[in-house]
């Protein structure tokens, strides 16, 4: 796909006296390659020449769900897991896990696209709000369960 059109800039593109393309109020929509070439020089024979710049745009990851109300009775098993949606880098790179705002112990360090937080039995002191933060090299978020039951 080429980005001179997807930015909305005639078939031309744009053009620069000092050769410098500035971008403003960058998105991830604008990841992409972009072709810089050169024009005639004071009307010489010299052949345009090309170049091809990557632009990647790193963002914070974001994950599912944001909030989910989990009942479950007790002496049950449970499972939650936050998942990775997307982010730039796709990676996590760290996972922290809170039970009612005091981090948890986690198991797994190896870092995954999903993280599970496993209760092998339930118990009435483990109803309450869970946090899972996900986090890669620009920023983080985090699924809240919100674990209820009888």
């Amino acid at each position: 796909m080429d980005k001179e059109q997807t930015l909305g800039w005639g078939e031309e593109g744009v053009e620069s006296l000092d050769g410098t393309l500035r971008l403003e109020n960058v998105s991830r929509e604008m990841s992409g390659n972009y072709r810089c070439r050169t024009g005639q020089y004071n009307s010489l024979n010299v052949k345009p020449r090309e170049g091809l710049v990557l632009l990647n745009v790193l963002y914070p990851p974001t994950v599912e769900p944001q909030y989910e109300d989990v009942r479950q009775r007790l002496g049950r098993a449970l499972t939650m897991s936050c998942k990775l949606l997307s982010g730039n880098p796709l990676r996590v790179t760290s996972v922290l896990w809170s039970f009612n705002g005091n981090p948890l112990e986690a198991a797994d360090t190896e870092q995954q696209l999903i993280s599970e937080w496993q209760i092998d039995r339930l118990s009435s002191k483990k109803y309450g709000m869970y946090q899972c933060i996900l986090s890669n090299e620009v920023g983080s978020d985090s699924c809240l369960f919100n674990l209820t039951g009888e």
